[in-house]
């Protein structure tokens, strides 16, 4: 952000398009669970976006296994 623009706050239209996405996802979250910390509970479909999948995730996961094989004499 440039520092000679002023912040602004979102707009109504921009409150009300926030809302509706926000509404349309529907979790399932243990009874009792505030609409706070359901904001926090992944849905099944953010879960199976997981780092997991990443290529450079699983080649680290195996390098770093390698190490620890290769330091404890295995």
């Amino acid at each position: 952000m440039n520092n000679d623009q002023e912040q602004t706050w979102p707009t109504t239209e921009e409150l009300e398009k926030a809302q509706a996405q926000q509404n349309q996802l529907k979790k399932r979250v243990p009874k009792g669970t505030s609409e706070y910390q359901a904001a926090w509970i992944l849905s099944d479909d953010e879960d199976k976006q997981s780092d997991h999948d990443d290529p450079v995730f699983t080649f680290l996961f195996i390098y770093i296994l390698f190490i620890y094989l290769f330091i404890l004499g295995f």
